[in-house]
């Protein structure tokens, strides 16, 4: 009897599977990985659990009342996310969990980012929206360049220079995602192009706040510095309501304004790609492939905010249901939505993946990173934003 082919291996899988959450955050998609057996049909529920437990025991350790950690450090999606890092990496992560951990990221994750547009005011977006806009445009053209430049000086190849580029400048990995079918990157370079510009993103979500406190930075310029310059939108909000509410707020807003160019840059992208090597591409790219249904769902209860459209919850006197505020509701359901989110991508995040990304890629992206940071830094101090 022959023997049967064994499956093959997908390590890549394995140690990428975390960088999926970009996808559901901004793109819509999910990174083409090899075919490997089917999963099996895992509820999600004991995942959810596990995501909860971890928000849970975040909320509790850096409850103020309990003083367990400093004034800067008491932020939950700040410590959950190395929390689950450590837990993910040092403890395989059973089958049975997998499916909840993913879905926490998929689907959790995304509802607390709508639920923030409760707490925010479309004058907000007018007034932040505009000149954030511009910075970032700017930077856009700035970081392309210097990708360019870097392909000759680092022998990175054209397409993945393109796609740090593009994934530095306006969101990260999802850039990385929309933009590789335009360009027609292969797998390894977007994996590798993703696993940098993550795990950049996630160093400046750490050290832009505590270089703002250096700086002795208001709220709203530390906000607008990290809807910059931080590359995901999990990590964009987690740095900035970190330091501050109004912080917050203003990241948001600015990290929103710098994903609207995401649609029109790979538009024009896709566009150069197929005139230059007359490539025969006959999808069809229009705006809203672009632009994520998250976008919308904020966008849309910040106007409902705005218009004071969101009521309070007043039940008859005697009801076993209490009256509530739902902005309120929708605050606390937000912010525990994205920290169950931020624990499952850390419990998704692996160190073996850097192993696999090299060098140049790293250091393209790092000076990508440092060279964005700078520049929205000194638009900001000069323009008084």
């Amino acid at each position: 009897m022959p023997d049967t082919p064994k499956a093959p291996s997908a390590p890549a899988k394995d140690d990428y599977a975390w960088a999926n959450y970009l996808i559901y955050m901004e793109a819509g998609a999910e990174l083409p990985w090899p075919a490997i057996e089917p999963p099996k049909p895992y509820p999600v529920w004991p995942g959810v659990v596990l995501t909860s437990a971890l928000a849970l025991a975040a909320y509790l350790i850096t409850s103020p009342a309990l003083g367990l950690l400093p004034a800067g450090l008491n932020e939950p999606v700040m410590f959950v996310l190395p929390l689950g890092i450590l837990i993910g990496n040092f403890w395989k992560l059973p089958d049975r969990l997998k499916s909840g951990v993913r879905y926490t990221v998929k689907s959790v994750l995304t509802i607390g980012i709508v639920l923030l547009g409760a707490r925010l005011n479309f004058a907000d977006l007018l007034k932040v929206g505009a000149p954030a806009l511009l910075m970032s445009a700017a930077q856009v053209a700035l970081l392309l360049g210097m990708a360019l430049l870097l392909r000759r000086v680092m022998r990175l190849g054209g397409k993945q220079a393109t796609l740090l580029g593009v994934g530095t400048a306006i969101c990260g990995g999802s850039a990385v995602i929309a933009t590789a079918p335009v360009i027609e990157a292969d797998e390894r370079d977007v994996a590798f192009s993703v696993a940098t510009v993550s795990f950049l993103g996630l160093l400046s979500m750490f050290l832009l706040p505590a270089l703002a406190k250096l700086f002795t930075m208001d709220a709203r310029s530390f906000g607008v510095w990290a809807g910059l310059a931080i590359h995901q939108t999990p990590q964009v909000v987690a740095a900035g309501f970190a330091y501050h509410a109004e912080a917050g707020q203003a990241a948001t807003l600015v990290k929103l304004a710098r994903v609207c160019l995401l649609a029109p840059v790979v538009l024009i992208l896709g566009f150069l790609y197929r005139h230059r090597v007359h490539a025969r591409d006959h999808r069809k790219y229009g705006f809203f492939d672009f632009l994520p249904a998250m976008v919308l769902g904020f966008l849309a209860l910040a106007v409902a905010h705005s218009l004071h459209l969101i009521p309070s919850l007043q039940f008859p006197q005697g009801s076993i249901l209490p009256s509530a505020d739902l902005l309120e509701v929708f605050r606390a359901g937000s912010g525990f939505a994205i920290t169950m989110g931020m624990a499952a991508v850390g419990l998704e995040t692996s160190f073996g993946s850097l192993r696999n990304v090299g060098l140049r890629p790293i250091a393209a992206g790092g000076l990508l990173a440092i060279a964005g940071a700078l520049f929205s830094l000194a638009a900001i101090r000069l323009f008084g934003v």
